[in-house]
């Protein structure tokens, strides 16, 4: 976006709030033109009216300066390239999932998809998660907080032992804390897709239940 010198957009202001009653041209020109006779006519001092022009003449001026830099600024870079190395695409299609526990060889479970980060470095991490229709993993914890956005289904995150709590959609989101127990649900009828972010790495660690008696 071009931007024009403060006292010449004052006045490039001021010239077109003076244009605002139809004509029978687009010409600056013309319009400036014809805006002298009622003025004349009104017995303007003629020294405001040449005040006026000129003004507006800077204006336009300036206004043809700026369009010619910005023109020759795009043409010294170049046109845009439709693809560069600093843009990387995934459609859905092409989005590889692997099982989150590497045991899991036919993929019945979690499946995650990497989106960037290193799932075995305590470092930011986020990635889409894929569960099959009514998942649960049971009672957990995970070493760090993650935040969680719903992409696909319905989910449900909530404290072990109590209601599952209300139903998170697409759009919907969560925030988990790191250490607090809780529990998980894809209570839809199709899989469930999450995006997780993660600042600190990604663990997975099931709660120990106490001997039962």
């Amino acid at each position: 976006m071009v931007t024009l010198p403060s006292k010449s957009g004052i006045a490039f202001g001021g010239a077109l709030r003076s244009f605002e009653k139809p004509c029978a041209t687009n010409s600056p020109v013309v319009k400036t033109q014809r805006s002298l006779k009622p003025a004349r006519a009104l017995g303007v001092d003629a020294a405001m009216t040449e005040k006026f022009r000129i003004r507006v003449n800077q204006a336009l001026t300036a206004l043809v300066a700026a369009s010619v830099a910005v023109a020759a600024t795009l043409l010294a870079r170049g046109a845009p390239a439709l693809s560069t190395p600093d843009i990387s695409r995934t459609p859905p299609a092409e989005v590889k999932y692997q099982p989150l526990d590497p045991r899991d060889k036919q993929g019945l479970g979690p499946q995650i998809a990497l989106v960037f980060g290193d799932m075995k470095k305590k470092a930011p991490v986020g990635f889409l998660f894929k569960v099959p229709p009514g998942f649960r993993p049971g009672p957990h914890t995970h070493t760090q907080d993650y935040y969680s956005v719903v992409l696909e289904g319905i989910v449900h995150d909530f404290a072990p032992g109590v209601d599952e709590s209300q139903p998170i959609g697409p759009g919907g989101f969560w925030f988990q804390r790191g250490k607090a127990a809780h529990d998980n649900h894809c209570a839809s009828t199709t899989p469930c897709v999450i995006f997780i972010y993660s600042p600190s790495g990604y663990d997975y660690l099931p709660l120990t239940r106490p001997p039962a008696g």
